[in-house]
């Protein structure tokens, strides 16, 4: 959770616009990889504009863990939780919250198969 709360503090040039800069909590089953694997992960997402300040885009970082599935994954579900500055929620409040979502336990106990960073743009 360091890194995450390191990396919010790092400044990009984005838009003065609502949305324009925020993070994803997210853990579910992916159905994308060849085994079942259960992914949890952030995601920070960025809006790209071009010269005449006119939305291109997003660039989004992600920081993922993947697990095989197992019934006590299967049992969490699917989550997702946004952040944007303009939400009124504090930053540190709301890792705070994703810090006390249950899936940490279960996942406390797991071995990841893999632990992925990557850029897109979206």
């Amino acid at each position: 959770m360091a890194v995450i709360r390191s990396f919010e503090r790092v400044e990009f040039d984005v838009p003065a616009e609502i949305e324009a800069d925020g993070f994803l909590f997210q853990y579910g089953e992916a159905n994308w990889f060849n085994d079942p694997t259960f992914t949890v992960g952030f995601v920070r997402q960025l809006e790209l504009v071009d010269a005449e300040e006119e939305h291109e885009g997003y660039s989004q970082v992600q920081l993922e863990y993947r697990y095989p599935v197992d019934t006590d994954l299967r049992s969490l579900g699917d989550h997702n939780s946004w952040w944007f500055p303009e939400s009124g929620v504090p930053f540190g409040e709301w890792l705070e919250s994703v810090k006390r979502d249950p899936v940490w336990e279960v996942v406390r106990e797991k071995i990841p198969t893999e632990f992925d960073v990557s850029q897109e743009l979206v």
